[in-house]
């Protein structure tokens, strides 16, 4: 069984449009993004499964996006690496009752 990586995110930017849509950009990642499902659960924390083998952990997300992100069913998800844009991506968005608990300093 091949490790799942859960990489915490500090540096994101999340953008709110007229329209409610939201798009989140990060850093590009190596490797496929393969069937992306984001996990909110209303707190200040997103949980993205980019592929099978790799998580991202955004935290500290803005208290003026959260009521927001509990109405919307999917998401822009832009990569980007030096100022252009490498993959974008609609990814749905799941609302759970609690994330998962995770250690973010080892592999699960």
């Amino acid at each position: 069984m091949s490790e799942i990586v859960i990489e915490p995110v500090d540096e994101y930017d999340i953008l709110l449009n007229e329209e409610g849509e939201v798009l989140i950009a990060i850093r590009a990642r190596l490797g496929g993004v393969n069937r992306p499902q984001i996990l909110y659960d209303g707190a200040d924390r997103i949980l993205m499964y980019r592929n099978a083998d790799q998580t991202i952990y955004l935290a500290n997300v803005p208290q003026e996006i959260r009521e927001t992100l509990k109405r919307v069913s999917k998401l822009l998800m832009v990569e980007v690496h030096d100022e252009a844009i490498i993959r974008e991506y609609m990814v749905p968005l799941k609302m759970v009752e609690r994330l998962p608990a995770m250690t973010l300093s080892q592999k699960v």
